[in-house]
Parts: structure tokens; C-alpha cells; sequence
């Protein structure tokens, strides 16, 4: 599969190379995370292969149902087992958050990283090579894998920042042994992910670095913090854009986000592709030439 995805020379990879990655040259380079980037890239996925974004977003809620029957029973089992137990109220809570979290990245996350890695794999296909290769979507096991290490990477950096804003809370409670006023302090203490949120969000982009350029999750974290670091408002905007294209998805035709997650995916993967390759490789690709000229 990795042959499949990238075939190129490694100094070709990343096209002037890993170290000039930072500094976003060329006209591609400046506006590769823009959201006109991604929502044309992502636009003219769909409309060139219709096909192969229905088929992926079947799969993707097909496989995401099917998750879902087997973590839920499991979920509600613990937590009705917890509430037998008579907890404290703070205690419990907590049980089920953690047994929610645990479901997720145990079970949720794996299966939803191997699904991108599908349809980030055949964009990669797709565009260097402008034949739609079906089977990419459904067979990109190392890529899954790749992304799912990446995920759990971030995953565990997360709760390293959320565990003691959460700690904040029930020292409160057992301090004051007031509920309201512990749920009023954790979220206070939680307001500080914003600008954390706002700090980190060019790590969205590892997953695709990870795919698509075939490295480990710490290569692909630091990457991805290179690549989008100078590109924290349009990757804010890309995310408002496509927040706004669902709602409109949602209310205008009743059809709540289907292509939209099909839409997300293929156009972050152009925009990295267009970062992260060579300008004058991007420029070849018939797929740039017919959406970007």
C-alpha cells in the first residue's frame, strides 16, 4: 500500500526537503491551508469522483454504526453499574467520562483514523496519477495504522492538559463540597483550552503528514506544527467554513453532514499534498490544472 501512495524519491518527498518546509514558498505553499484551498480541493473531489466519495462516507458511517452497537451496550453496562453502586455524585460522573473516553480511543478511534487513511490515501493516488483506484479507500491498513498512533499520540497530550483542569474541580468540591460551585470552577479552569485549542490546531494536520508522507507520529506531530504553524487563522476558518457547510447541509436538505466529513477529508489532503511537494510536481498534477489554474 505505502508504494501506492507515494513513489517518488524520499529527497522528493517533501520536495525542497524536510527543512524548508517551515517557510512556505511559492504561491501553492502561501494559501495550501487556506480554506479556499481546502473547500475546492475538497469540491472538486466530489465532483470528479462521486463515486468513490459515496462509497467512502457510506463506509465511514457503516463502520462508525457498527462500533457504536458493540461500545454502547458495553458503556451503559459500566455506568449502570456504577450508579448501583451508589457513588458520590462527582465520582460518578467522572467514571463515565472516563469510561466514554476509553471506548472512544480504544474502539471509535482506531476504526475512524483507518477510514481517513482510506480516503487519504487514494486523494494521494488520485492526484499524482488522475486514476481513481476504488480498493485505496478500504485497504490503506498501515496508513490506519500510522494515524491511529498519531491520534493516541494526541490523544494522551490532551489528557495531559485536561486531567489537571479536571483535578481543579473536585479539589473545589472537596474543599467546599458544593456541586454547583465545583461545575462553575471546572468550567472556568476548562475556558483555558481555548487558547490552547487555538494554539495547537496546526496538529489536525499530523494525520495527514503521517498518511501521506509515511513517517511515525512524532515526525508527523512536528511536521505538521512546521507546516501549519504560520496558518492558524485560515485553518480556524477552514474549520467555521465547513461547520457552516453541514448546518446548511443539515437545514437546506435535511441531510445532516453526509458529505461533508468526504468534503473535510479529501480537501485537507489536497491542501497538504499542495504544501508539502515539490511546487513544480503540484503544478503537473491534472488535477491541480483543472481546479486551481
Amino acid at each position: 500500500m505505502s508504494q501506492d501512495v507515494w513513489e517518488g524519491s524520499e529527497s522528493d518527498r517533501h520536495g525542497e526537503g524536510a527543512a524548508d518546509l517551515a517557510h512556505g514558498e511559492g504561491w501553492h505553499r502561501k494559501r495550501a491551508f487556506s480554506y479556499e484551498t481546502v473547500l475546492f480541493g475538497g469540491v472538486g473531489l466530489l465532483k470528479e469522483q462521486p463515486v468513490a466519495m459515496l462509497l467512502w462516507t457510506l463506509f465511514l458511517m457503516g463502520t462508525s454504526f457498527a462500533v457504536s452497537c458493540f461500545t454502547s451496550p458495553l458503556t451503559v453496562g459500566i455506568q449502570v453499574a456504577a450508579a448501583a453502586m451508589q457513588l458520590d455524585p462527582m465520582i460518578e460522573g467522572a467514571v463515565n467520562q472516563v469510561v466514554g473516553m476509553t471506548a472512544n480511543i480504544l474502539f471509535s478511534l482506531p476504526v475512524q483514523q483507518f477510514c481517513y487513511a482510506g480516503l487519504i490515501g487514494f486523494v494521494g493516488h488520485y492526484l499524482r496519477t488522475d486514476e481513481a483506484d476504488l480498493s485505496l479507500l478500504f485497504t490503506n491498513v498501515w496508513g490506519g495504522v500510522r494515524a491511529t498512533l498519531v491520534a493516541w499520540t494526541l490523544a494522551a497530550l490532551a489528557m495531559a492538559v485536561y486531567l489537571p483542569l479536571g483535578g481543579v474541580g473536585f479539589g473545589v468540591y472537596y474543599a467546599t463540597d458544593n456541586v454547583e460551585f465545583a461545575a462553575l470552577a471546572v468550567a472556568l479552569s476548562l475556558l483555558v483550552l481555548i487558547p490552547v485549542g487555538l494554539l495547537l490546531l496546526p496538529l489536525m494536520l499530523a494525520m495527514f503528514s503521517a498518511v501521506l508522507d509515511e513517517v511515525g507520529p512524532m515526525e508527523a506531530i512536528i511536521t505538521a506544527w512546521q507546516g501549519g504553524s504560520g496558518a492558524r487563522l485560515e485553518l480556524f476558518l477552514m474549520g467555521l467554513v465547513m461547520t457552516v457547510v453541514s448546518l446548511g447541509m443539515c437545514m437546506l436538505f435535511c441531510v445532516p453532514f453526509l458529505f461533508v466529513p468526504a468534503l473535510h477529508g479529501a480537501g485537507m489532503s489536497v491542501a497538504w499534498l499542495t504544501y508539502s511537494r515539490a511546487e513544480k510536481d503540484v503544478d503537473s498534477w491534472p488535477f491541480i490544472q483543472r481546479n486551481f489554474s
